[in-house]
């Protein structure tokens, strides 16, 4: 009996090895009150935060950290003009980490209230007008 059991641990380990990975999942959508990249008028310049493929962050195409990035946020949300924010998301970057990101941002910068957010990739928005927020 003893000699059946790691046979039996060793063939379960065989076929959970060999099971099919589950298949990729996209990640929620944008959030209602956020917008599409699009240009803004006279007010050209806007603060881009970036999520790459291997979940690490960026402000304005530089490496930060959440805590940094939390910082940054606070400092552009009080500006006058407040400059939009741009959310970009590389494909493949994890579902938990953009989701934390985007509660991030909306928190901070009051995205659904006075605070103007986009998701999405600036080069493909700037080829069409704004169709206002993601719905």
């Amino acid at each position: 009996m003893r000699r059946i059991r790691p046979t039996i641990l060793l063939a379960s380990i065989m076929v959970a090895a060999c099971a099919p990975a589950e298949p990729p999942r996209a990640c929620t959508p944008p959030r209602a009150s956020w917008g599409e990249p699009h240009p803004h008028g006279l007010m050209a310049a806007s603060v881009v935060v970036t999520l790459d493929r291997n979940d690490k962050t960026y402000w304005m195409g530089k490496p930060a950290s959440a805590a940094k990035i939390t910082e940054y946020l606070r400092t552009a949300y009080q500006l006058s003009p407040q400059p939009p924010v741009q959310f970009e998301v590389e494909m493949g970057a994890s579902c938990k980490r953009l989701d934390e990101l985007r509660s991030l941002i909306e928190r901070e910068y009051r995205c659904g209230g006075d605070g103007h957010c986009d998701e999405g990739s600036r080069t493909i928005g700037n080829l069409q007008p704004s169709k206002g927020p993601v719905t």
